[in-house]
């Protein structure tokens, strides 16, 4: 593993209407990313967001529909059917082949890059990854570490 800290904006492609896809676009947004959101609906969080949104099915997408993002997050649960399983490793698998970052919150393994929880702490960005896929576990860690921090400060 090797972290990274992006330091100009990138085209960041978010598939995902719900939740996890709402947090996502919160986090990346805060670091004046341009974001779009792609899925078939949106919850309310994600109508609230000042980022673009395209009402569209990922299993219906071709490669060339990802052209213009350089980072493609997958917020979605991982699919039930194994026909949509197939399409999304497949998937993976051609845009890591094609250059692109692509970060799978179901399934990390399948994608080229994690993204850290992240929190800044006045002049320093604090970021956290761990081997565990408990987003809730690293969330509380951070927030204890920035804590920590900010009393060092």
């Amino acid at each position: 593993m090797m972290p990274l800290t992006f330091t100009d904006a990138m085209s960041v492609l978010i598939i995902g209407g719900g939740r996890a896809a709402a947090i996502k676009a919160t986090s990346v947004l805060r670091y004046q990313q341009r974001v779009t959101l792609i899925s078939p609906q949106f919850n309310e969080r994600c109508l609230g967001l000042p980022c673009e949104r395209i009402d569209g099915d990922v299993y219906q997408m071709r490669p060339e529909d990802f052209a213009a993002y350089q980072l493609i997050y997958l917020a979605m649960p991982w699919p039930a059917t194994s026909e949509r399983r197939r399409h999304i490793e497949r998937l993976a698998k051609t845009l890591k082949a094609d250059g692109k970052l692509l970060c799978v919150s179901c399934k990390p393994q399948l994608g080229n890059v994690t993204n850290p929880c992240s929190r800044r702490v006045g002049e320093h960005l604090l970021a956290l990854s761990c081997e565990y896929s408990d987003p809730l576990r690293t969330r509380s860690l951070t927030e204890k570490l920035t804590e920590s921090l900010q009393r060092l400060a």
